[in-house]
């Protein structure tokens, strides 16, 4: 097994702004603007500090516990055989039905706007492939990526958000809590989920040279967050919250409004480039930290890769052509995967204040024996000096 190569915070910050950023962006606003229509931005504004207390301490604690140990070690070292893996294998499905529902959105938007007459599996394997090949690459290579990728896909959301304010009429957004906060609470388990796909952070902490620190948390958290309120508020008060709420893409629709001046209109384009960057970061990632999760050695971890890759991609294939069905599975998992990320980051977070006593007596054991090591080492070497100067 080569030795892993590590890399800076600012690489993974980029990489985990591409990668959750394109479901706060995109992927959720739909959801978002359906349950809560014209409250969906006061959805997020309630997941943002329940958010940020995981983020503060159960998260921070386990990334702290883990340090420089893969996951896998740390659970070998505090829970039984039985317990790791149930843990391993919750993880492991949520990566891989992220994979799969980045890959099944990228191919349906695809094929909905700029490749209709492509076949399905043409463009689900093309892009899969090049997704399975950064994975190949490793993590390393991926961060690095999302460094060239991030900046302009930055600029163009900025673009757009700047070219329709004239389109915009915020008083739509008005009056709060018209139907009660219910339809807000169930909004906000959308963006709650959505902002927990930080947990991933526990799987990438063994590849980095730092750690982020509590507030580095909180900003990247409120980052993320306003990544979510841009597309939502900008849907409401360019198209009406009942209006939006029927848009497949809304955060795409709104790119159809956006010309320069009279004569040069249909700039759409540009929002392939910004989807096409989040889904090849963040399915390469989740395709990586899926295969490093179950397999130890690299060839195993890249025949994984391989072979996950198409399982996704067949499941993807036969999902594409079913989005009603689709939509009702992407609208239960969101609904429910930050309640299970946020009970399964408690378990961890309460594995890794249980067994930090008993990790640092085994380091303080480790240094003893070294320290008793080298002391037997340094009393040999004096008798050998001994006879050899008896002798002469």
């Amino acid at each position: 097994m080569q030795a892993m190569k590590h890399f800076g915070l600012w690489p993974m910050i980029m990489m985990m702004t591409l990668s959750v950023g394109i479901v706060n962006h995109v992927i959720i606003v739909p959801l978002l603007l359906d349950s809560a229509k014209r409250d969906a931005w006061l959805s997020v504004l309630v997941s943002v500090p329940v958010a940020m207390l995981w983020a503060v301490f159960p998260l921070q604690g386990i990334v702290r516990s883990i340090r420089e140990r893969s996951f896998n070690d740390w659970l070998n070292a505090r829970v039984p055989g039985v317990t790791k893996w149930v843990l391993i294998l919750i993880i492991f499905l949520m990566l891989a039905f992220t994979c799969f529902h980045s890959l099944v959105d990228v191919v349906g938007f695809s094929n909905s706007t700029y490749v209709p007459l492509t076949p399905a599996y043409v463009v689900t394997f093309l892009f899969l492939a090049l997704c399975a090949y950064g994975a190949l690459a490793g993590l390393r290579t991926i961060a690095f990526v999302s460094c060239i990728l991030l900046p302009l896909v930055v600029f163009l959301g900025d673009f757009v958000m700047s070219a329709n304010i004239r389109h915009k009429d915020y008083h739509f957004m008005l009056p709060i809590a018209e139907h009660g906060f219910g339809s807000i609470l169930d909004g906000g388990l959308y963006a709650f989920s959505a902002l927990l796909e930080l947990y991933m952070l526990v799987l990438i902490q063994p590849h980095l040279k730092g750690r982020m620190n509590r507030w580095g948390l909180v900003l990247m958290l409120a980052f993320l967050a306003l990544l979510a309120l841009g597309p939502v508020t900008g849907a409401i008060a360019e198209f009406g919250p009942f209006e939006s709420a029927k848009l497949k893409y809304p955060a795409f629709s709104q790119w159809r409004l956006v010309t320069i001046g009279h004569y040069i209109e249909h700039l759409d384009f540009l929002a392939i480039y910004q989807w096409m960057a989040g889904s090849f970061v963040r399915i390469s990632l989740t395709l990586y930290l899926a295969s490093e999760l179950m397999f130890r050695t690299d060839k195993s971890r890249n025949y994984g890769i391989i072979g996950l890759s198409i399982l996704i991609g067949i499941a993807a294939y036969l999902t594409v052509e079913r989005q009603l069905f689709y939509r009702n599975m992407l609208q239960s998992y969101f609904h429910y995967s930050g309640i299970v990320v946020l009970l399964l980051t408690l378990i961890l977070w309460v594995i890794a204040v249980a067994g930090g006593a008993n990790g640092k007596e085994a380091e303080g054991g480790g240094k003893q024996h070294d320290q008793h090591g080298r002391i037997g080492n340094e009393d040999k070497h004096s008798e050998l000096q001994s006879e050899s100067a008896g002798l002469e």
